[in-house]
C-alpha cells in the first residue's frame, strides 16, 4: 500500500496501522471479518496531502457531528480529504446506559441528504410517533400524534427512538476515515497561508503519547459538550442553569414492549415530603425538589444484535436550586418524590418506583444547563458543531437531532464551496467565509430550537403549582397566546421545530456533478 493510496505523505514520522488489503485504517473497522490483513508502516509528517485532493479537513470526534459531516463530505465528493481523530476505543465503543430520541427534524434532515444513514437508522429503531402523558394514577394528561399526514400534525415525519450505542455504530461504521483512541487535545492556524495552515495535536488514548499533525485547510471541532477545541478558543464557558436536574437509565424490558410503547411522561401531582425522616424533609434543598411536578420519561426500545432483548430508557426530572443535593439520590427519598400521596401507582408507576428501589445506585446524573454558542474561531478556520458548538437543555430531545441537522448543514455549504473551485468559479476556497456562512445559517435554528426548549421545562421548575400550562400548550392551538403572554403559541413553535429544518436541500444535486461520488 503505496502513501499515496492512503491519503499520507513525506517522510518524518513513523505511525504503525494494520490494514486489511488495499483499504484505510478507518475502512477496516467495518469490513467483513477473515479478510487478508497487511502490516504497513506509514511514514508522515504532514496529514491528508495526497495529490489531487480539492480541501483537507480534520474532524476531531466521531459522534453524530463529526461522523454524519464526514461521511456526507467522503460520499459526494471523495476528491475531499478527510480525517477524523476520535478518542473511543472502537466503533461500538459509546454509552451503553442511554437511550436516544431523535426528532423529526434531524431525520428530515438526514432523510433529505442521506437517505441511505436513515434507512440504517430506522433499522435499529423504532418510530416514534406519538406522546402521551398521564398521572403516576394511571390518568391520561393528553396524548399528541406527531404525524398523521393531517393539517394540524406538528411533523411532516416521524421521529425515531434508539439506543444511544446502536445509532452511534450505525453513523461511524458508515464513516471511513475514524481513526480510533485518538483525541485532538490542541490546534494551531497560521493565517499567512491560504491552504494547509491548521495543525493539531493528537493524543493517543492507549499510552498518552502525542503527535503533531499539520497540513489541514479546515478544522471541524465536534467533540462535545466539554470540547478541547473551544475551551482553547474561548476558555471555560458559563453555564446557564435551568432549575431542573435530570436522571437516567437504561434497563432491561420484561414485558417484551407491552408495558410502555412510544414516549410517555409521567407526573406525579402528589410528592409525599412528610414521609421522609425529618433530618432529610427538613433540609430546605431536598423541599426545594418536593415543590414541583416530578416527573419520568419513558421511551420503549428494540431489541437489537447488540441487545438481543427489548429495553426501556427511563428519564426523570426535578427542580434543583443550586446542586443535586446527595440526598435525591437515595431510592427511598425518589421513591417518596415519585409514588404518589393520593391514590395507588398505576402498573407503569409501579414498575419505575421499582426500578428506582433497586437500581437507583446506577443512575446517570445532570443538571440542564446550556452554554453560549460559538460557531468559528477568529481566524474562520476552525468550525465548531454539535455539543462544541451549542449544548442546550435536554427537555425537548433536541441535542442529538440539531447536532444532525447542523452536520448535513456544514456538509452541504462545503460541498458547494468545493464544487465552486472544481467548476473554475472561484481560484481558492475561501475557507472564513464558508464558516461564516455556516454560522450565519443555522445560529438563529440552534437558538430558536434552545429557547423552545427552555420554555418546555418551565413547567419543571421549584413552586409551579399546575401542570394545566404544559396540557394546553401541547393539546390547544391558542391562537391568543401570543395576546395574553406577548409569546407564540407552543404548537406553532413546535411545528417550527419539527418541520421547518435549515436545510432544504438535497446533496443529491451537487453528487450529480460529481462523477466520482462514493458508495459507503
Amino acid at each position: 500500500v503505496s502513501t499515496q493510496s492512503t491519503g499520507f505523505s513525506s517522510q518524518i514520522e513513523t505511525h504503525d496501522i494494520t490494514l486489511r488489503r488495499g483499504m484505510t485504517e478507518a475502512h477496516s473497522n467495518f469490513l467483513a471479518p477473515g479478510k487478508e490483513k497487511k502490516r504497513v508502516v506509514l511514514k508522515m509528517s504532514s496529514w491528508g496531502r495526497e495529490n489531487g485532493s480539492v480541501l483537507r479537513v480534520c474532524i476531531a470526534g466521531a459522534g453524530f457531528a463529526g461522523a454524519v459531516l464526514g461521511r456526507q463530505l467522503q460520499l459526494h465528493n471523495p476528491r475531499i480529504s478527510v480525517t477524523i481523530f476520535e478518542r473511543a476505543a472502537d466503533v461500538g465503543d459509546s454509552e451503553t446506559s442511554t437511550g436516544l430520541n431523535l426528532n423529526p427534524n434531524g431525520i428530515a434532515a438526514l432523510k433529505l441528504q442521506d437517505p441511505e444513514l436513515e434507512r440504517r437508522l430506522r433499522a435499529v429503531g423504532l418510530p416514534r410517533q406519538k406522546m402521551t402523558s398521564r398521572s403516576t394514577t394511571g390518568h391520561v394528561l393528553y396524548q399528541v400524534p406527531i404525524c398523521e399526514g393531517a393539517p394540524e400534525d406538528l411533523a411532516k415525519n416521524y421521529g425515531l427512538r434508539i439506543r444511544w450505542r446502536d445509532a452511534s455504530t450505525v453513523v461511524r461504521s458508515s464513516c471511513p476515515g475514524i481513526i480510533y483512541n485518538s483525541q485532538v487535545i490542541g490546534h494551531s492556524v497560521d493565517k499567512s497561508k491560504t491552504r494547509g495552515g491548521v495543525s493539531v495535536t493528537v493524543k493517543d488514548m492507549r499510552d498518552g503519547s502525542t503527535r503533531l499533525y499539520s497540513g489541514f485547510d479546515l478544522l471541524v471541532a465536534s467533540d462535545g459538550r466539554y470540547s478541547c477545541i473551544r475551551q482553547a478558543i474561548t476558555g471555560e464557558p458559563e453555564v446557564t442553569m435551568a432549575g431542573v436536574c435530570n436522571f437516567r437509565v437504561l434497563v432491561k424490558d420484561p414485558y417484551g414492549g407491552k408495558l410502555f410503547d412510544d414516549m410517555e411522561l409521567i407526573y406525579n401531582e402528589s410528592p409525599n415530603l412528610a414521609s421522609l425522616p425529618e433530618s432529610i424533609s427538613s433540609d430546605p434543598a431536598v423541599q426545594y425538589c418536593f415543590n414541583g411536578f416530578p416527573r419520568f420519561g419513558v421511551l420503549g426500545m428494540p431489541a437489537t444484535e447488540q441487545c438481543p432483548q427489548e429495553s426501556i430508557y427511563i428519564f426523570g426530572n426535578f427542580p434543583v436550586k443550586d446542586q443535586i443535593p446527595n440526598a435525591m439520590k437515595r431510592a427511598d427519598v425518589l421513591r417518596a418524590l415519585f409514588a404518589p400521596s393520593r391514590g395507588q401507582p398505576d402498573a407503569r408507576t409501579a414498575f419505575l418506583l421499582d426500578v428506582i428501589d433497586k437500581q437507583a445506585d446506577t443512575f446517570h446524573w445532570a443538571r440542564m444547563q446550556e452554554i453560549p454558542f460559538v460557531f468559528r474561531d477568529e481566524s474562520g478556520h476552525v468550525l465548531l458543531l454539535g455539543d462544541a458548538a451549542h449544548a442546550m437543555v435536554p427537555s425537548l430531545g433536541q441535542g442529538a437531532t440539531v447536532t444532525i441537522e447542523g452536520a448535513c448543514l456544514a456538509a452541504q455549504w462545503i460541498l458547494r464551496a468545493v464544487q465552486q473551485k472544481e467548476l473554475g468559479k472561484v481560484k481558492n476556497i475561501d475557507i472564513p467565509n464558508l464558516t461564516h456562512t455556516i454560522e450565519k445559517l443555522l445560529h438563529p435554528r440552534v437558538r430558536f430550537i434552545s429557547d423552545v426548549s427552555l420554555r418546555a421545562c418551565e413547567h419543571l421548575r421549584s413552586g409551579v403549582t399546575s401542570l394545566e400550562e404544559d396540557i394546553l400548550d401541547w393539546t390547544q392551538e391558542r391562537s391568543d397566546t401570543t395576546v395574553t403572554t406577548g409569546r407564540p403559541a407552543f404548537r406553532s413553535e413546535m411545528r417550527k421545530v419539527w418541520s421547518d429544518i435549515v436545510n432544504k436541500t438535497s446533496l443529491l444535486i451537487i453528487s450529480q456533478n460529481n462523477s466520482t461520488s462514493a458508495k459507503l
